[in-house]
């Protein structure tokens, strides 16, 4: 097997295992359950990963992925911190109760308290994205846009525990709470925490 088949049979057994957390919770979880759900025998999911454990590593590795490294990738592309800002809330809570990867990140919370690993890697993947905001936060101070009413660290950690909390509601809430309104909400908090009211206006919606 070559290195790029090596690369999708091993993406191919993250998404199954995504789909497995969120189907059956990690409570109780097995590799067979894996192995079933991307349709291979267990032995090649041994193949790639050396235990359950380390496959749910990977699943953390997949989430700092996505809210740290391609959101810091994004925001990176806009001078202004106010774009800035409003992509990072954009992107950081879930379309809708289908999103696998968010699904498992709560159900992961269970193996904090016993596992060193997940509990530095739960850890490391708060405080990159508190990092993202706080960053964003005094670009925007220096540009003359932001006048923050606490230190930027403070507000960057209120920013990410909205994130957490809006996601659970909108994971839990099976459409009754959208992720339209988690962002409407985290916008009219950062705008008046940050004193730009043009934070609360769509990007889509803001003139040319």
């Amino acid at each position: 097997m070559g290195r790029s088949d090596g690369d999708a049979r091993r993406a191919q057994l993250l998404d199954a295992a995504l789909h497995a957390v969120s189907e059956r919770g990690i409570v109780g979880l097995r590799i067979k359950d894996i192995a079933e759900a991307a349709g291979v025998a267990t032995g090649t999911v041994h193949y790639h990963f050396k235990d359950l454990d380390d496959l749910l590593i990977a699943v953390h590795e997949e989430a700092i992925d996505r809210f740290v490294g391609a959101r810091q990738e994004m925001i990176a592309a806009l001078p202004d911190a106010r774009d800035k800002i409003a992509a990072l809330i954009d992107t950081g809570v879930p379309e809708n109760d289908d999103d696998v990867l968010v699904v498992a990140l709560y159900d992961l919370n269970a193996l904090v308290r016993r596992s060193a690993v997940h509990r530095t890697m739960t850890r490391a993947l708060t405080e990159q994205q508190v990092t993202l905001y706080a960053t964003t936060v005094e670009i925007g101070t220096a540009q003359g846009h932001f006048s923050p009413s606490a230190a930027a660290s403070d507000i960057a950690a209120n920013a990410v525990a909205l994130e957490d909390a809006y996601g659970l509601y909108i994971i839990n809430a099976a459409g009754r709470f959208s992720a339209d309104r988690a962002r409407h909400l985290m916008r009219t908090h950062l705008a008046e925490a940050l004193s730009c009211p043009a934070i609360t206006i769509d990007p889509e919606e803001s003139p040319a």
